[in-house]
């Protein structure tokens, strides 16, 4: 790392205060670190894990795949759902691979739901498909599932057809495990004018899930009292729970054009404009568009620095010509302003929501930070 980001993350570190969501520049050239936990996985498991990605052809801004799952603690019990989400910061073909511990793999994506790979930069896609009846269970024998995420600037098929098998709604390969990830490796490579990237989740499975972590109270914004979401706000964090130093990223959905303003509230009652911010200072969001904050490779990330408890985040987009009012946008000492008054920014985003020339939509999300 160089001097420059080493000094740019002391500044951003020294801009937090306990209770918010702190900037903090990431360690991996912008890039969300991956997850994965090598150390439980199965040496039939290390194969796979081992195929990386040849070096990018751009080194300014490279193809980046990430991959989460719905339980924060990536760890499911039998017969359990798992949602899995998949995003690119580039247009891209992506493969992901469930490999088991005996080696045994699956395709589940592309599957019969969802036939064409070809994903959109910046978009969350769920594999499968919400809509179809096919879901991800937790089966078999207890121990760790490696997800493998491969994906490729061009479309290149990974597999030969006549190495798949047919399993409900996915596809199995047949082929022993060190010969899969041979063939991984010789398609990247052949492909020199493709731009790739792979990126490795583990998930634990247990016979019974342990006791919950019970949620302490959730921290509103004092006074608020929101109509319901019109013109189908969403907003939604990629995963309920979060450790301290773990990045949290948002993403926010509408079916109208609007501006949206993003406020974090923290359990001191602490609060901080999460969106426009330093690196995404574009309010005007469009219909059918998703908003992931902080964008991909801006070079921060959020990250709960404590205390323990429910962060809570709303989202206000309003349509006409400007962001909401009355939330100060200096991005001078922080990538996200700090707000010293959360009553007044309630109080203003109230009056908002009763304006009659704009139509204003409001939604929350919240999640819990455990130490």
């Amino acid at each position: 790392m160089r001097e420059g980001d080493r000094t740019m993350q002391r500044n951003l570190a020294g801009a937090c205060v306990a209770g918010v969501l702190a900037a903090l520049l990431s360690t991996a050239g912008g890039a969300v670190a991956q997850e994965d936990d090598a150390r439980n996985l199965t040496v039939e498991q290390t194969s796979i894990h081992a195929v990386q990605a040849p070096p990018s052809s751009s080194a300014s801004n490279p193809l980046d795949v990430v991959a989460w799952v719905d339980h924060g603690d990536n760890t499911y019990a039998q017969d359990e759902r798992v949602r899995l989400f998949v995003q690119t910061n580039k247009d891209a073909w992506v493969t992901v691979l469930n490999v088991g511990p005996d080696g045994a793999t699956t395709v589940l994506f592309p599957n019969r739901f969802q036939v064409d790979n070809r994903v959109r930069a910046n978009v969350v896609t769920e594999v499968p498909d919400p809509a179809s009846r096919a879901r991800i269970a937790v089966t078999g024998s207890t121990g760790a599932e490696l997800i493998k995420v491969i994906a490729s600037s061009r479309p290149a098929p990974l597999f030969d057809p006549a190495h798949l098998a047919q399993a409900g709604p996915f596809q199995s390969v047949r082929a022993a495990v060190d010969e899969t990830a041979r063939n991984l490796t010789v398609v990247m490579e052949a492909e020199p004018t493709a731009e790739w990237d792979v990126y490795d989740k583990v998930i634990r499975t247990v016979s019974r899930r342990p006791q919950a972590v019970s949620a302490a109270p959730v921290a509103t914004v004092p006074g608020a009292a929101w109509p319901a979401p019109a013109f189908g706000l969403q907003i939604a964090s990629d995963k309920p729970l979060y450790r301290q130093t773990d990045a949290v990223t948002l993403m926010v959905k509408t079916e109208a054009d609007c501006h949206l303003t993003l406020l974090n509230t923290g359990p001191s009652g602490t609060s901080r404009l999460l969106f426009p911010n330093r690196y995404q200072q574009q309010t005007l969001i469009r219909a059918g568009q998703t908003v992931v904050v902080p964008g991909i490779g801006v070079g921060v990330s959020i990250v709960p620095i404590g205390p323990a408890g429910v962060e809570h985040v709303t989202a206000v987009c309003r349509t006409g010509a400007a962001p909401a009012p009355g939330v100060a946008t200096d991005f001078a000492s922080s990538a996200f302003a700090r707000v010293e008054d959360a009553e007044a920014a309630a109080r203003n985003l109230a009056v908002v929501a009763d304006g009659s020339e704009q139509e204003t939509a409001i939604a929350s999300a919240t999640f819990l930070v455990v130490q």
